[in-house]
């Protein structure tokens, strides 16, 4: 079995689309289908990254596992995340706050997490081209953020979702932390640890799904 064959193989054992696939590997949809179907191969880093997305060993992609049958751990993920719209006001003022005891009220997702997992909507256009409205986006708890990353945090005004650019020390030994905004419109602005600023989790999953209907969101649970 090729390498194509072996990659729609065990993406479709975990039942997640080419277009989950994609955002989750940072390519494009076209890219995960020229894979399956033999037109291109990826790189040896994507093959790493594939493997470990898609819970095979590099061996048993590439063909030096000969067995065309999945490896036997290969299992689906029953991670869930809320919408944090559907959490109590309590999660903003609680860094302690588990937002597994309300998976139940979210979507099943396909990122292997370190902590807990929470979703959200984008609700507007602001972010384009990047985000579009209707679009979902899923954070970790439990992953330590490096600049450049996606984040969600939490301040006295509010939650807001950036661009994490890493912390600085002020010459009272004061540490904030620096973000970029994802809106044109907006400049970039730092947060306080000692008032209570904190990054709530980082972006692992980013789903490019466009809000047709009203009954999208139920589709997605």
């Amino acid at each position: 079995m090729a390498i194509g064959s072996r990659i729609r193989k065990a993406r479709q054992a975990l039942g997640i689309t080419q277009e989950m696939a994609a955002g989750r590997l940072g390519v494009s949809t076209q890219a995960v289908s020229q894979w399956e179907r033999e037109l291109t191969k990826p790189s040896a880093d994507k093959i790493a990254a594939i493997a470990r997305e898609l819970g095979v060993t590099t061996d048993w992609l590439t063909g030096h596992e000969e067995a065309d049958l999945l490896p036997p751990d290969h299992q689906r993920p029953i991670t869930r995340a809320p919408f944090i719209g559907d959490l109590p006001d309590e999660w903003i003022s609680n860094k302690n706050f588990r937002f597994s005891d309300y998976a139940n009220l979210g979507i099943e997702i396909y990122a292997n997490v370190v902590g807990s997992a929470f979703c959200i909507e984008i609700d507007d256009n602001s972010m384009a081209p990047e985000f579009r409205e209707g679009e979902i986006v899923v954070f970790d708890t439990g992953l330590a953020p490096q600049g450049g990353d996606l984040v969600l945090y939490v301040d006295h005004r509010g939650w807001n979702f950036a661009q994490y650019r890493g912390e600085a020390t002020l010459e009272d030994n004061t540490t904030i932390l620096w973000f970029v905004p994802l809106s044109t419109e907006l400049f970039p602005y730092q947060i306080r640890p000692d008032q209570g600023g904190r990054i709530v989790g980082t972006a692992v999953e980013h789903r490019r799904f466009r809000r047709r209907d009203p009954w999208n969101r139920a589709r997605w649970g």
